[in-house]
């Protein structure tokens, strides 16, 4: 077998990161990791790739490509260039942000196509000479896959490969799975996708078996807006760029759930981070309670505390160094102006909100999955008790119960205290769930 772990566990401190598990896969098989959020997908395959956190204890045996790689020591980097690749669910930290699209496809492997692999997962060429910081979540999602499966590696690692995509690119990024895995090549894919499990040889799954989704309801809004945007046109650059979007106006209602979807690239993030302040490129009016707010430039610190933003990297949107605790606790004692102590105990009460134990306060983000983060990101932008609450893709990392309770929280939130919420998902059965209003860009545009 090209993968084997047998009883394989690894433990923080009192925390067990990844359960044990025993796994194994052969050349020409794809293999699904399953469990809810924090249930060990990303550390089983952080430590197949050997990278396990600083401190971890594991125990068990792992064999990936004839080498166990915990103990590989000065040789694990020249075993994962022949042996490995991996593409995280985070591929805005993964890659490179000054280098072009061309050049990261290229460092891959040299001889690979870009312009082939770009079409194949359904992104246009003109990509090619843009940074990852000029495309949208998913588009900079199947760069990072298309740089993965460039390198001809016998093995390869996929994080959420799906997360945060339409229905159209789901299907591309399956099919080029199913091709990678006919090649003969080993695949390990944790994901939540069930398009992706339906091509799988196997499912291995770690912990509690998921549950199914709940139907829901949201609030009714008032007549007058909270938030009004009008005219809005966006580009990734200040000059000659095509705008990404132009013209566009939008309405959130107190206590209202709007969804903004639209497939990759359609702008659904340049619409967020110009509503939260941070995209730099954008003209147009924009008005919060009746009264005018900059789309670009500083901002009041009473703007910023009622249009709180969550982003759909929760990773590059946490102080690596920053406990859960201090992160939580900083945003509180800021925009609330609590003592130290009362400080704590909205923190523990935030963490409760978006179904977090109270033990997650003491660790770090690196030693947390990804959909763990995104709920830290969700709770940390509720410390601010905000007006508007713009929510871009916080369930694509999160299993379909964890989102539930997240949604669940989200929507009591509007109807319970008037928050409006955009929420910018790919998820169409969660749209139509949780949404009083559909805003799609591919019709708009």
């Amino acid at each position: 077998m090209t993968v084997t772990a047998e009883a394989f566990s690894v433990r923080l401190g009192d925390r067990t990161l990844l359960p044990a598990v025993d796994l194994t896969a052969a050349a020409g098989q794809l293999t699904v990791i399953a469990a809810t959020s924090g249930g060990g997908k990303t550390t089983l395959l952080r430590a197949l790739l050997g990278a396990v956190p600083q401190g971890a204890t594991v125990s068990g045996t792992l064999s990936v490509v004839g080498s166990d790689p915990l103990r590989l020591d000065g040789g694990l980097r020249t075993w994962r260039r022949t042996s490995i690749a991996y593409a995280s669910q985070d591929p805005g930290a993964a890659l490179s942000p000054i280098m072009s699209v061309r050049r990261l496809v290229r460092g891959a492997d040299p001889a690979a196509d870009p312009v082939e692999l770009l079409e194949r997962l359904g992104l246009n060429a003109a990509l090619l000479n843009r940074r990852i910081g000029e495309l949208s979540g998913g588009q900079a999602r199947r760069v990072a896959l298309a740089c993965a499966a460039a390198r001809a590696t016998p093995v390869l690692l996929l994080d959420e490969p799906t997360a945060g995509l339409d229905a159209e690119a789901r299907a591309r990024v399956t099919d080029l799975l199913a091709e990678l895995r006919d090649a003969g090549r080993t695949l390990l894919v944790a994901t939540h996708d069930p398009a992706t499990a339906q091509v799988a040889d196997q499912t291995v799954q770690l912990g509690t078996p998921l549950t199914t989704r709940p139907q829901r309801t949201a609030g009714e809004h008032t007549d007058q807006p909270v938030l009004a945007l009008r005219d809005l046109s966006a580009a990734h650059r200040s000059r000659g760029a095509t705008p990404v979007i132009s013209g566009f106006d939008l309405d959130l209602y107190r206590g209202e759930i709007t969804a903004l979807v639209g497939e990759s690239g359609s702008g659904k993030t340049t619409i967020a981070r110009t509503l939260a302040g941070v995209h730099p490129y954008a003209t147009g009016s924009l008005q919060l309670d009746g009264a005018a707010v900059p789309l670009t430039g500083k901002r009041r610190r009473g703007h910023c505390t009622q249009i709180q933003y969550v982003a759909q990297d929760p990773r590059s949107a946490l102080n690596p160094a920053r406990t859960v605790e201090q992160t939580l606790t900083r945003a509180v004692r800021l925009h609330r102006g609590t003592g130290a102590a009362e400080a704590r105990k909205i923190a523990a009460a935030l963490l409760s909100d978006v179904d977090l134990p109270e033990s997650v306060l003491t660790a770090r983000p690196a030693t947390l999955s990804g959909g763990q983060r995104q709920r830290i990101a969700i709770a940390r932008a509720l410390a601010a008790e905000p007006g508007v609450l713009i929510a871009d893709e916080i369930t694509s990392a999160l299993d379909h119960a964890s989102a539930d309770r997240v949604l669940d929280t989200l929507t009591a939130l509007a109807a319970d205290r008037g928050l409006s919420i955009l929420l910018i998902s790919h998820d169409l059965s969660l749209v139509a769930q949780c949404a009083n209003r559909v805003i799609d860009l591919d019709i708009y545009s």
